[in-house]
């Protein structure tokens, strides 16, 4: 089952990167230390998930929450330092990222 949803996530990942480049959605920093920004690019308020993957397809952390202004601050101190692949569903679009975490 975990290779499975790592195969999904990485298609995924390929699939959405190139809608991700249109600009509806920013991550960042990236690396990231102790939180993350989401950015929507919207005029509104839009309910956003979030949901964060270990490379090796383990979901880590899952958030629903309003973009209040277009903006989600997530505090990302309770992860591992590593890469996680950031899986952001908005208005009926996913998007996927590569995310960094980089402790100091």
């Amino acid at each position: 089952m975990k290779q499975r949803t790592l195969l999904l996530l990485a298609s995924a990942f390929m699939v959405f990167s190139a809608w991700s480049q249109s600009g509806r959605f920013t991550l960042s920093p990236n690396p990231a230390n102790q939180q993350v920004q989401i950015t929507v690019q919207s005029s509104q308020t839009e309910f956003v998930k979030v949901e964060f993957y270990s490379v090796i397809g383990n979901k880590v952390l899952s958030i629903q929450s309003v973009a209040e202004g277009g903006k989600l601050q997530i505090n990302t101190s309770g992860l591992a330092e590593g890469v996680y692949l950031v899986r952001i569903t908005s208005a009926g679009h996913t998007f996927v990222q590569r995310l960094k975490i980089q402790h100091q």
